[in-house]
């Protein structure tokens, strides 16, 4: 399951005389961070306090996604999702709209070439080229999902 857009709460910590940052997420139960640091001259380690914003990681709006894509923290989940979309055998997908290039390339690149299916469930069918270039792959539910029970639902998917 996959969260395509929303935010991903987190603590930015930013270490003292350094433009290093450091994302964790915020469930963690932690809300008091020190660096760790080894102070060569005392031969032991001493713990440094860090300045912590809590921020919450968006992915929605075309021009900021756009620049998080690459962060390692983003990296780390595109890569999970590009391997979930090679080893599943049914992609469904619910209120996704489909208007995100990236997304859709990944959804292309690592699901649609091998012919897999793919069942939207929405309110409205987007315009996409992805629903031309594989109409074969893709069927429609779009009375959206709180519109179907759960025996039609499972009917249609399975």
């Amino acid at each position: 399951l996959f969260k395509l857009h929303g935010s991903i709460d987190s603590y930015i910590l930013r270490i003292q005389n350094s433009n290093e940052e450091i994302r964790i997420k915020k469930d963690f139960g932690v809300s008091e961070f020190l660096m760790e640091r080894f102070d060569e001259q005392a031969r032991k380690y001493k713990y440094e306090a860090v300045f912590t914003d809590t921020h919450p990681d968006f992915l929605s709006g075309t021009t900021e996604k756009i620049r998080q894509y690459d962060i390692p923290f983003y990296e780390s989940l595109f890569n999970h999702l590009k391997n979930n979309l090679e080893e599943s055998s049914k992609l469904i997908v619910i209120g996704y709209g489909f208007q995100d290039k990236r997304i859709n390339d990944f959804i292309e690149r690592h699901y649609l070439i091998y012919r897999k299916p793919v069942i939207v469930i929405d309110v409205k069918k987007q315009d996409c080229d992805l629903f031309n270039n594989y109409k074969d792959q893709f069927q429609f539910l779009l009375n959206g999902i709180s519109n179907y029970s759960y025996d039609e639902l499972m009917q249609r998917v399975y």
